[in-house]
This record gives structure tokens, sequence and C-alpha cells, in this order.
């Protein structure tokens, strides 16, 4: 029992460690992602603010449904192949899985691109929602390698790694927008769109490299390809997904309901005040990003009983660090947004 105790506790110690380096990267993320919004909200008017963020949470809400939870699944399969001795199969399940994710990425794009004027008339009453529908259409395929390729150093724990080149990500979002607003001189919604476009180019190449350098033998052609994983893997994405969905809801379909029923300016006061209030969910966030493989590698070794004490040692963490940031958040709205994003923001 207390080997057990003590195995639970470093369980908890190496995934709350790990949590730390994810939740600084993240946070570093949050405020560069907040200095985007921030600048964008300095630049352009409410009704270009709130159409790019309208039609970037379209695309947020059908990647969901695009990758049917199948990154979150590799990254359990590649820890439990690993911990159970048969990493020779991960190879297999990461190209069907890629194969897979492309195809669907490029007809879905295919779609949104010759249907931007349709979709941006008919849901988003703002023709000139098109042009920024077919950008971000690109930012939408291009994304989805990026999210394959992490969820591969997700799934080896590399989590300090996973955890740099999400923060680069949004670094390269906010200097690409910067470097926008100054060559060109234009304050339009495409501005912010290209920056997403240029950002994931920009870091594209070098993370396939650093991910073959770090972990070549996932890129090796597989031996065969064992259907039975890739089955197991789906069906565990499209629980995955489920979840996703009811995630989505709150996070995403909120704000195309505004867009729909409602009007631009208020798109632009609700995506200035949620990603405030998201932030003190971030550490709980952070945890379940180490939480997955690790959670994973125990039930394949079957160290039950640790992963529970452990998980509930990390409830304590989550709960320690969470409430004093909500307080924070509820007692000093107003300033807040006064802060960040001026005083037209306040409503």
């Amino acid at each position: 029992m207390r080997r057990a105790s003590k195995g639970a506790k470093n369980y908890a110690q190496s995934a709350f460690n790990s949590a730390i380096i994810i939740f600084i990267a993240a946070s570093l993320g949050t405020i560069f992602g907040y200095l985007f919004r921030l600048v964008l909200a300095r630049n352009l008017t409410q009704e270009e603010f709130g159409l790019f963020y309208a039609v970037l949470a379209f695309f947020s809400l059908f990647a969901i449904f695009q990758n049917l939870g199948l990154n979150q699944a590799l990254v359990k399969k590649i820890a439990e192949l690993n911990a159970k001795g048969r990493a020779k199969e991960i190879p297999g399940l990461f190209r069907i899985i890629l194969s897979f994710q492309t195809l669907s990425s490029f007809v879905a794009s295919a779609i949104f691109f010759f249907a931007a004027d349709i979709i941006a008339t008919a849901f988003f009453h703002a023709p000139e929602a098109a042009p920024v529908i077919r950008v971000l259409t690109l930012f939408f395929f291009l994304s989805t390698l990026y999210g394959i390729l992490l969820s591969v150093l997700q799934g080896y724990q590399h989590l300090a790694a996973y955890a740099g080149w999400e923060l680069a990500r949004w670094i390269a979002f906010f200097i690409f927008l910067v470097i926008g607003l100054a060559v060109t001189g234009r304050h339009d919604p495409l501005i912010p769109a290209w920056s997403y476009i240029a950002g994931f180019t920009l870091l594209m190449i070098p993370l396939l490299v650093f991910t073959r350098s770090r972990l070549p033998k996932i890129f090796a052609i597989p031996a065969r390809y064992d259907m039975a994983i890739a089955k197991g893997a789906l069906v565990f994405g499209l629980s995955i997904m489920l979840s996703s969905v009811a995630n989505a809801i709150m996070g995403f379909t909120d704000t195309l309901m505004l867009s729909y029923f409602s009007t631009i300016i208020h798109v632009a006061y609700y995506n200035v005040s949620i990603p405030i209030t998201k932030a003190f969910l971030g550490f709980a966030v952070a945890i379940s990003t180490v939480m997955l493989p690790l959670s994973s590698e125990m039930k394949a070794r079957k160290a039950n009983e640790s992963l529970r004490k452990g998980i509930g040692t990390l409830y304590l963490y989550v709960l320690a660090v969470s409430l004093p940031l909500a307080f924070l958040f509820i007692t000093y709205a107003p300033l807040i947004l006064f802060v960040l994003f001026g005083r037209d923001y306040i409503a």
C-alpha cells in the first residue's frame, strides 16, 4: 500500500511538473493571443473585428468534425503501444490517420473555398466575409498536419517540445499580424487571416524537421498496417469528438449564433470577453494535456491504483490554482477590459 501511495505521488509529481511547463508556455501563448486581439481591436472597427472572429469560430467548429478526434486517439495509442512493447505498430497507425485527415481536410477545404460567397451571404449576412472565408480555408487545411505532428510529440511525451511549438504558433501569428498591418497599411479582416497562414507556413517545415530528428521511427515504412488498431483509434476518436462537440457548443456556437441572430458588433464584444474568462482554465487544460498520454501508459501497465490517487492529488492542484484567478476576474472585469481593449469594449 505504501509503495502504491509512493507511486501515485511520483506520477502526480511528474504530471504536475510537466503541467507547469505546459502552463507557462500556454500562459505566454495566451499573452500573445491577447496581444493579437488587442492590436486588432485598436486597428479594426468593431464590425471588422467581429467579422474575423465570427469566421474563425465557423472553421474552429468544423475542425472538430474534420478530425473525428483522431489526434487525441493518436496520442493515446502511441503511449499505449509504447507501454506494451508494440512500438513497431505506431508508424502504420500514424500513416493511416495522416492520410485520412489530409483527404478529409482537402475535401472540406475545397467545399468551403468554392462556397464562400454563399456562406458569407446566407450565414454571416455579410458579403465581405467571403474573402476572409477563402483565406481561412487555407489555414484550415494547413493546420491539419501541424496538429498531427503536435499529437505525435504529445503521445511520446515530449511535452516541453509540444509546449514550445504551441507557443511558437501564437508568437508567429502575432509577429505576422504586426508586420502585415505595418507593411500594407490596410486595416481589414484579411490581415489577421493572412497572418495565420504565414505563421503556419513559417513553422511547418521546422516542426517537420524537428519531429523527424527526434522521432525518426514514426516516419519509417511500416511492415504492415494493423486495421484493428486503426479501428480502435477511430472508435476512441469518435467518443472524444462527441465530448468535443459539447465543448464546441460552449466555445464556438455561441459566436456563430451571435453572428446569425445578432450583429457583428456583439460578436466583437463577446470575443474580447470570453478568452479572458477562459484563462483561469489554463492550468486544468495543461493537466489534461499531460494526463492523456500518461494515463494511457499507466492503464497499459495496469497501475490503476497509482493513477486513481494521482488524479485525486492533481484535482487539488487545479482547484488551488484556478479559484483565485476566477475571483480575480469576477471582481475586476471592467478594469481588465479597459486596460486590454479600451473603453469601447467595457459594454
